[in-house]
């Protein structure tokens, strides 16, 4: 018998819904949270604002797409959901999307929730993101402040890889090109 990994696909800051209660005491069924943390060892998770450990089993993903979002197919097709099926395929495909591949050509697609991600708003990143910077190293957000002189987002961020790695550097969010 295949057990199922219940952590896989679970990202931090990812909202869930609590389908079973199982032990969970600060937790209502039918109750939205965002997770915090993620044990795939031990398959439980944390979450923002409530204290201990919970089960992922008792755990779904919200489902928050829609017909006519914007998101990004693979991480980096920019797509827009055209469909939704009622109820999902033996592949667990069910968003119905069109995307421009890089190289140019137009596709539709029909693809799982996992392919799909929101696209990048650099004014949105917080502690502890890690991105990529134009120029490709990675970098890890420090800190996140708002010049209010020229009205822009700027972050504190250190070097993860390159030459500068573990230095410190301030970057404008138009100077960073992806999350990771």
């Amino acid at each position: 018998m295949e057990t199922k990994d219940v952590t896989s696909g679970i990202k931090k800051r990812m909202k869930l819904r609590c389908v079973g209660v199982g032990g969970n005491k600060n937790i209502e069924k039918g109750e939205i949270v965002v997770v915090k943390e993620i044990h795939e060892g031990i398959k439980s998770i944390e979450f923002e604002g409530k204290s201990g450990e919970y089960y992922a089993e008792y755990f779904e993903p919200v489902n928050n797409k829609k017909v006519g979002d914007k998101v990004l197919y693979d991480k980096y097709c920019k797509a827009t959901i055209f469909g939704i099926a009622d109820i999902v395929d033996i592949l667990g495909k069910k968003y119905a999307i069109s995307y421009t591949h890089p190289i140019g050509n137009y596709f539709n697609r029909v693809v799982d929730e996992k392919s799909l991600s929101e696209p990048l708003n650099k004014n949105k990143l917080e502690v502890g993101d890690v991105c990529k910077q134009k120029g490709g190293n990675r970098i890890r957000i420090l800190c996140k402040a708002n010049d209010e002189y020229s009205n822009k987002i700027t972050y504190f961020v250190r070097n993860l890889e390159g030459e500068l790695k573990g230095s410190t550097n301030v970057l404008l969010a138009k100077e960073i090109e992806e999350k990771i």
